[in-house]
């Protein structure tokens, strides 16, 4: 049997970098309707795009694109230098891998230019390649130090072991879920606007109520709910400490379920989605069943 070698510091880097380039490309090109066009042609566009297309047109979009190049400047970085001293030749290294970052950014923006509804700018470029110089200068200043601390948390026994680790990841799984498509083209002026003209569904079960609402689709919908929380639920009902006091590990499932459904909701806020009390409801019982069913099979494990 083939053992694998434990994942190290630089390549869990690597795969957050690699993680961070793929969620640039999808935020690009979603809703991915995809259109063909001459290569010659698209080139040319392309051209006179970087060329013509420098105006900020919204604030919110260039604050989105810095954004995305954080993560993946840092997380490259990390992958080159983790555990290697020097701070000068992290500079080093950052320099010479930034212009890839650019180049990056430019590749996908030329992409852009086969889906439809989508639009190249080269302020986009720019932003994002801004973003991945701000997370290569944070790596330099402080990147080893939140290394080690990640480190020590994490082998730190009141982190909650295996289980709790796994149970973080996974709440950021449904964070991502509950995101998606991951259009993130609205402002914070449009969020407030969609959540003062009833953009938000504040009634618990109120969708039910709406004579156009497709019921079937509303069942499948909060079933899905459960379903996405439950496994939430099994990992917390193995988190250690839990089951010596069954009603604090029962208070904490239901706050942990409110909690995670009501960030969720207030998230999709800045994409394509509409939040509702009820998914946060739903999702809270499919936690909360899910720690129930974890806490009553752990006797017997």
């Amino acid at each position: 049997m083939r053992h694998f070698a434990p994942m190290t510091a630089a390549r869990w880097y690597a795969v957050l970098a690699a993680a961070s380039a793929a969620f640039i490309a999808y935020g690009s090109f979603v809703p991915f309707h995809f259109q063909a066009r001459p290569l010659g042609e698209a080139w040319d566009t392309f051209a006179w795009v970087m060329q013509t297309r420098w105006r900020i047109e919204s604030r919110s979009d260039l604050l989105a694109n810095v954004l995305l190049g954080v993560p993946l400047g840092f997380c490259l970085l990390g992958a080159r230098r983790v555990d290697r001293p020097g701070r000068g030749a992290a500079v080093r290294a950052g320099l010479a891998m930034w212009p890839g970052c650019v180049a990056y950014a430019a590749a996908v923006e030329f992409a852009q230019l086969f889906f439809a509804g989508r639009t190249s700018s080269a302020t986009d470029v720019l932003a994002q390649g801004v973003g991945a110089a701000a997370g290569m200068t944070a790596w330099v200043l402080a990147g080893p130090r939140l290394t080690d601390a990640a480190r020590r948390i994490l082998s730190d026994p009141r982190a909650g072991g295996p289980a709790g680790r796994l149970l973080l990841a996974y709440l950021g799984l449904i964070a991502l879920a509950q995101m998606l498509p991951l259009d993130l083209t609205a402002s914070p002026y449009a969020a407030r606007r969609r959540l003062l003209q009833g953009g938000v569904v504040l009634v618990p079960f109120a969708e039910w109520d709406d004579p156009l609402a497709d019921q079937q689709w509303l069942l499948l919908t909060w079933m899905g709910q459960v379903i996405l929380f439950f496994p939430a639920g099994l990992l917390l009902a193995q988190v250690p400490g839990r089951m010596r006091r069954p009603w604090i590990g029962l208070l904490a499932a239901v706050a942990v379920g409110l909690g995670v459904g009501a960030l969720t909701e207030a998230g999709q806020l800045l994409v394509s989605r509409t939040p509702s009390v009820t998914d946060v409801l739903f999702g809270a019982a499919g936690l909360t069943a899910g720690w129930a069913f974890g806490a009553l099979a752990a006797p017997r494990q």
